[in-house]
């Protein structure tokens, strides 16, 4: 397995990311918020349209935040497994996890088989 450096970084780069991210979606549906407050319709389907708008993209920040509060609980759980010395291993079974699924989901918990057996979706 590649050194175990290697994944650190990127780990750390992913949580940088995430956290950017975060904070990013969380300044637009502030501002969106703060907008839909501002320009309540009166009537008209115009201005229902614009509400509908609006509430689908507050929708979808809120479904993006959640998401990168997730991966970013994932990488901050693989970052502590490196720092116990248990990276790598299988949180389930305890057999090494594939050096190609840890490239491509440095933060995978799971082996393949028992992320299949447990229908987790990395």
């Amino acid at each position: 397995m590649q050194a175990v450096a290697h994944f650190r970084e990127k780990l750390e780069a992913e949580r940088e990311r995430l956290r950017r991210q975060f904070t990013w979606v969380s300044e637009e549906a502030t501002g969106l918020e703060r907008s839909v407050q501002d320009a309540m319709p009166d009537s008209g389907d115009e201005e229902i349209a614009d509400s509908a708008t609006n509430t689908y993209t507050q929708e979808l920040d809120a479904a993006l935040a959640r998401r990168a509060l997730d991966r970013l609980s994932a990488v901050e759980a693989a970052l502590q497994r490196i720092q116990v010395g248990q990276y790598g291993a299988c949180v389930h079974c305890g057999k090494q996890i594939a050096e190609g699924r840890l490239e491509t989901l440095p933060w995978a918990p799971y082996c393949m088989t028992c992320a299949q057996e447990l229908e987790v979706l990395d």
